[in-house]
């Protein structure tokens, strides 16, 4: 069974996109193993930081996760024509040292993409047609995984 882990771009509780991450999971063929983590609680990036204590615990133990799956998937709203920055801040901790990149990385599947407005309250997914999209999406990415 192939593992991937998803990992949402926004630290809202009540985001789009974690929930996206969520259904995605849930619509996942069953040889696809998603586990969510988190970017909360990883600090902003500081070299200092990082030549005096080292990496931080929540991106080491994110590293490691990161490393250890046959796929990553990323769920992340756009903001100014790019990634928010607290995905970003947590992938650049992901690169470092600069000697774990192809460890961490490597030849791994990536998938990225973001949310619409088609959640109700509770943040269920409710649009059928985008439900059958993304169940496409996750059997694809599954596939691009198991090559």
């Amino acid at each position: 069974m192939a593992k991937i882990i998803g990992l949402a771009g926004s630290l809202r509780s009540g985001s789009f996109n974690s929930a996206l991450l969520r259904a995605a999971a849930e619509v996942a063929p069953k040889s696809l193993e998603v586990q969510i983590a988190s970017i909360a609680g990883i600090p902003l990036y500081d070299a200092d930081l990082e030549s005096e204590k080292g990496l931080p615990e929540t991106v080491t133990a994110l590293k490691e996760l990161v490393a250890a799956a046959d796929g990553f998937l990323i769920v992340t709203p756009e903001y100014n024509s790019s990634m928010p920055g607290v995905l970003k801040n947590a992938i650049d901790w992901l690169s470092r040292p600069a000697k774990d990149i192809s460890r961490v990385f490597g030849d791994k599947p990536v998938g990225l993409f973001g949310a619409a407005q088609v959640f109700d309250a509770q943040g269920v997914l409710v649009d059928e047609k985008i439900k059958k999209l993304l169940t496409e999406l996750m059997v694809g990415f599954s596939a691009f995984v198991d090559e």
